[in-house]
């Protein structure tokens, strides 16, 4: 999805790491306010979180809970898209080209991903919103912002929630 100019014909781009988190919103916010220049495009990069399925239901008998997997998946596919929506929703009403990236983290960490993305595409800058984890929360969970932090080679925009 692009809107007015090209994302690939940019001066700058900026990959903005985006989630249904309150720090995303932040971020986002924050960005705009005080980072943001008219010939920047953004590359919205979403890893939706993995749904829960379930395995094993007694509603069905102990079989094969298709039509509870079926449910959960249609929930998740929702939220996704809601969260997708909302940031360019947002990006057309103020004219700024843009992508969206879907990315699957089975293979890698998400921040892997992020910094794999942000080389192949060439962008400027990496925006995206923390948590606030502790430090050791940080270690023991392997930080998405921390990773990104120490392994990109674009600044790295990260705007805490607290």
């Amino acid at each position: 999805m692009a809107c007015h100019k090209s994302f690939t014909q940019a001066k700058f781009k900026i990959l903005f790491a985006i989630d249904s988190s309150e720090a995303t919103d932040k971020a986002f916010k924050f960005y705009f306010e005080h980072v943001h220049r008219p010939d920047t495009a953004i590359l919205l990069v979403h890893c939706p979180d993995k749904p829960n399925l379930p395995t094993f239901s007694w509603k069905s008998g102990g079989h094969y809970p298709a039509d509870e997997i079926a449910k959960v998946m249609h929930e998740h596919n929702k939220k996704a898209h809601d969260v997708e929506y909302k940031y360019t929703a947002d990006l057309e009403i103020k004219k700024v080209a843009h992508h969206v990236k879907i990315i699957d983290s089975d293979h890698q960490s998400v921040g892997q991903r992020l910094v794999a993305i942000a080389e192949e595409e060439k962008v400027d800058m990496i925006v995206m919103g923390s948590r606030g984890m502790k430090s050791i929360m940080r270690t023991l969970l392997h930080s998405v912002s921390d990773y990104v932090l120490h392994h990109a080679h674009v600044p790295v925009l990260i705007c805490p929630l607290h």
